[in-house]
């Protein structure tokens, strides 16, 4: 490998981001991916309030895009880098 290509990076930052997505799933974890419901009775009223709280697989898609693209604007500091170590190595 000569240079560091903008395929390359895609193809690391692809990598990278599919490995955070497989992190965050361990640390937000199967169990907490369960819809938990409150519920708020008034005193007034009898009728139920139901809130619900869901860390589902959309989140962890988000958290994916999110790095894709964070790693993807970082093309010029790392291929810089990278740049550098390759010509010292030689």
């Amino acid at each position: 490998m000569k240079k560091y290509s903008y395929n390359y990076h895609i193809l690391l930052s692809v990598i990278s981001s599919c490995l955070i997505g497989i992190i965050s799933f361990f640390i937000i974890g199967p169990s907490q991916m369960i819809t938990s419901k409150g519920v708020i009775q008034s005193v007034d009223d009898p009728n139920l309030i139901h809130t619900q709280i869901s860390y589902g697989y959309d989140s962890i898609f988000k958290i994916i895009i999110i790095s894709l693209v964070i790693l993807l604007v970082l093309y010029k500091p790392v291929k810089s880098i990278f740049n550098k170590r390759l010509t010292n190595a030689n």
